[in-house]
């Protein structure tokens, strides 16, 4: 299978070493195109990987090198960066997996897909879809595992580090809606992907320590499942890496923490209702149904896309409703 790479940083990497270890491609099929690769770059976060293989046995080729068909192109270089990647060069690609999210904004993300065509193979990275405790999580939910849907609570926060204004991962330019857009269209696709029927009614915004003049704190309140309450907070000032999803309902609960590296591994727990009834009390009668470092969510998410047509990875769509949200949500921040 040829491949082109656009970008080999931190999860083009990831990227890399699953198609290689899943034995999808090999070596002398790879092309990257990455003019920053092995430069000394002013990014975050610096987080040690298992990105273990050759980087030299790839092929670096120049972008006036691209005149073949691939049969999968994988774009993960910064945001701005992505899209004029996807602007150049979609037409080299049978299939295309674009690192999350496909356009700074709501515009923009209809008009790449108008450009690119509505009926190509085209899939948004939002790898967290993969994680194994959010696949039995909504497996639970949807077989009725926790009676009626009363509340569902989600939670992502980054600290970042010292410096981290000065790089991309901060800059308006790049994440124009602050932390709604980067993580937060994480927890949004998260929410699609998890819920029906939802609402977004309120939502609040704080600013002040980054300064750069977008929300780096935000809280949303709405509506799922007609009837459940639905929170969620993103954030890019935690100090703390948080990643949390919480499910209650008429019979029981569910409970996701953690996703890997720096937020510890993920655990998956399901309680039931009055569980103390039958145990110690209401902690031990709790069942740990998995733990996971979620370093198998990218080659997940490359093998549902290569050989299940992307029955659960994201795509343009997904995306598009995403930005269509994060703008509602734009617009409370003003009432």
């Amino acid at each position: 299978m040829k491949v082109l790479i656009c970008g080999l940083g931190l999860i083009g990497k990831e990227r890399c070493k699953a198609l290689l270890n899943k034995g999808f491609t090999e070596y002398s099929e790879i092309d990257v195109i990455d003019p920053n690769f092995g430069a000394s770059l002013n990014s975050t976060p610096k987080i040690s990987s298992n990105n273990l293989f050759d980087t030299s046995k790839l092929n670096f080729i120049g972008e006036k090198s691209i005149e073949k068909i691939y049969d999968l192109m994988i774009i993960s270089a910064p945001h701005i960066e992505s899209i004029n990647f996807l602007k150049k060069y979609h037409p080299h690609g049978k299939k295309i997996l674009i690192e999350k999210a496909f356009g700074l904004n709501l515009t923009e993300a209809v008009e790449l897909e108008n450009l690119i065509g509505k009926n190509r193979e085209l899939y948004v990275g939002l790898n967290y879809r993969f994680f194994e405790g959010v696949k039995l999580l909504k497996e639970d939910i949807f077989k009725g595992k926790f009676g009626d849907i009363i509340n569902l609570d989600f939670n992502l926060g980054l600290g970042h580090q010292k410096g981290s204004e000065n790089t991309w991962r901060l800059d308006q330019k790049q994440i124009p809606l602050g932390a709604l857009f980067d993580p937060g269209v994480h927890m949004i696709d998260l929410i699609n992907h998890l819920t029906e029927d939802t609402e977004i009614k309120a939502a609040s915004q704080w600013s002040g320590f980054w300064n750069k003049g977008y929300p780096e704190d935000i809280i949303i309140y709405g509506k799922s499942f007609k009837n459940a309450n639905l929170t969620c907070r993103v954030s890019n000032v935690t100090w703390k890496s948080t990643f949390t999803i919480k499910v209650l309902g008429t019979d029981g609960y569910g409970v996701i923490n953690g996703r890997g590296r720096s937020y510890g591994p993920q655990t998956y727990i399901r309680g039931k209702r009055w569980g103390w009834e039958t145990a110690e009390n209401q902690k031990a009668s709790e069942e740990l149904v998995l733990t996971s470092n979620c370093e198998d969510s990218f080659a997940d998410e490359l093998t549902n896309i290569l050989e299940n047509n992307g029955s659960i990875a994201a795509n343009s769509k997904d995306l598009i409703s995403a930005f269509s949200i994060m703008s509602y949500i734009e617009k409370l921040f003003n009432k």
